[in-house]
């Protein structure tokens, strides 16, 4: 049960990012490569924050913590460093 309840809480998180918070921008590397994101962020969350909050020997509030935290890292340090270092290699190749 303590993979369900992660895969559960980094797919609800991605969804609510990619639809709520991103609208119509498209991230960097995809919404497969976010989704992964966010389950690693969950798991990460669990890991580190410790045993409080416990479902099914799952920290569910750390691993929503987690999942936010690097997905919000993935959207404005990743993608806005990734996005202008293509660009700037695509005006150098021409």
């Amino acid at each position: 049960m303590y993979w369900v309840w992660l895969i559960i809480v980094g797919v609800v998180i991605s969804l609510l990012s990619n639809f709520v918070v991103l609208k119509s921008r498209r991230p960097w590397g995809g919404y497969l490569a976010l989704l992964i994101v966010d389950l690693v962020g969950a798991w990460l969350g669990d890991v580190v924050l410790g045993d409080w909050a416990l479902i099914n020997e799952y920290n569910i509030v750390g691993g929503i913590i987690g999942a936010i935290v690097l997905d919000l890292v993935w959207k404005y340090v990743v993608t806005p460093v990734a996005t202008q270092s293509s660009s700037t290699n695509a005006g150098t190749k021409a």
